[in-house]
C-alpha cells in the first residue's frame, strides 16, 4: 500500500496500523480515512479526482469554490485546495465563468439582451445532494434570461443528454414546486420585479395563485390594457438588463 512510503500520510499509516490512535484518522479494508473522508497518497489520481469533479458530469466546469466544496465531502490530503486552485487556474473555461481576466481575452462582451420571456434560456445543474428514495441526486436549473424566472428539475447525476432534453420539456412536471414558488416570487435585484409577475403579469401571494395567470389588483385586464402594461414593462426590465450588462463590462474592462 502507498500509504506507508507517502511523505503526506507515512506517519500516520504507521501510527493506525500500530493501533495508535492519531486524531481521527482510521483504517478501513486498507484503506486510511480522515473521518469518513478517503485519503488520497500522492500521485496523479489527485489530479484525475480534481478535473473529473469540476469538469465532469452534467454540468459546465464547477469553477474552485464548487469544487472544494465536494471534494471536502469525499477526499482528504494536506492542501488539497491549494491543488485544486492549480487546476482551476490553468482551465479556461473556470477562469470565464468567474469573469477573471486573462490577456488572451480582451474586452469582456456580455451576451445579448433577450426582448421577451423565455426567448432566451441558460441551464445549470446542482450536484452531489444527498441521495432521494427515487434515486435522484442532483438539479437541473432552467433560467429565462430576461424575466430571470426559473425551473427546479430533479435528476441523476449520470442521467445523459438525452434523459436531460426529455426533462427539459417535461418542464413542471418534474420540478420542486416550493423551490420555484419561493425563488420565483422575490424581486430580483436586476429586473427591479419579481419573476412571476413578468411572466404572469402579477406577483402570487399563495401556492393556489400559481393557477391564475393574471390577477386585477385594480388594474384593467382587458386584452388592450394588459398588452399596453406589460409592454412598458418590458421596456423597463429591457432598459435595466442593458445597464447591469455595461456596469458589469465597465467593472471587467478595468483587469483587461
Amino acid at each position: 500500500m502507498l500509504y506507508e512510503v507517502d511523505k503526506d500520510f507515512k506517519e500516520i499509516w504507521s501510527k493506525c496500523v500500530h493501533n495508535q490512535p492519531f486524531i481521527d484518522f482510521h483504517l478501513i479494508d486498507g484503506y486510511l480515512l480522515k473521518g469518513n473522508k478517503l485519503c488520497i497518497f500522492e500521485t496523479s489520481l489527485r489530479e484525475k479526482l480534481i478535473r473529473d469533479l469540476y469538469g465532469g458530469g452534467l454540468s459546465e466546469h464547477l469553477g474552485r469554490d464548487k469544487t472544494i466544496v465536494g471534494m471536502v465531502k469525499r477526499y482528504y490530503w494536506p492542501q488539497f485546495k491549494k491543488d485544486v486552485g492549480k487546476i482551476v487556474q490553468r482551465c479556461y473555461t473556470c477562469q470565464v465563468s468567474k469573469g477573471q481576466s486573462q490577456n488572451a481575452a480582451g474586452l469582456y462582451m456580455p451576451l445579448l439582451v433577450p426582448n421577451d420571456i423565455w426567448q432566451d434560456l441558460s441551464i445549470d445543474f446542482v450536484l452531489g445532494l444527498p441521495r432521494s428514495q427515487r434515486g435522484v441526486d442532483s438539479i437541473f436549473v432552467v433560467v429565462d434570461t430576461f424575466s430571470k424566472m426559473a425551473h427546479f428539475i430533479t435528476c441523476k447525476k449520470m442521467n445523459h443528454a438525452a434523459s436531460i432534453a426529455k426533462l427539459f420539456f417535461q418542464g413542471a412536471s418534474v420540478s420542486l414546486p416550493q423551490v420555484e414558488f419561493s425563488y420565483n416570487n422575490d424581486v430580483h435585484s436586476v429586473t427591479g420585479k419579481s419573476h412571476f409577475s413578468l411572466v404572469y403579469t402579477s406577483v402570487l401571494n399563495r401556492t393556489i395563485d400559481l393557477v391564475k395567470l393574471l390577477k386585477a389588483h385594480g388594474v384593467s385586464t382587458t386584452t388592450e390594457h394588459v398588452a399596453e402594461n406589460f409592454k412598458a414593462v418590458k421596456n423597463e426590465v429591457n432598459e435595466r438588463l442593458e445597464k447591469t450588462n455595461s456596469k458589469y463590462k465597465a467593472i471587467a474592462d478595468k483587469h483587461r
